[in-house]
């Protein structure tokens, strides 16, 4: 049996795209501040407006 007969295929756009995601810090994930001691909501996102001339990307598998 090979254990490739299960893969889907995923293109590059969809991999970035999937990482453009935005989180969001909002009540028991709210970011602690050191400074005034307090909690506070927040997100984060990444985004790749261009890339470099040599792009390395690492690959990581997902047992399900």
């Amino acid at each position: 049996m090979n254990q490739f007969n299960n893969i889907q295929s995923v293109n590059m756009d969809d991999c970035f795209q999937s990482n453009e995601k935005i989180e969001f810090f909002i009540g028991e994930n709210a970011i602690y501040c050191n400074r005034c001691k307090g909690h506070f909501n927040a997100c984060y996102s990444t985004k790749l407006y261009y890339g470099p001339e040599i792009l390395i990307i690492v690959l990581k598998r997902k047992r399900y």
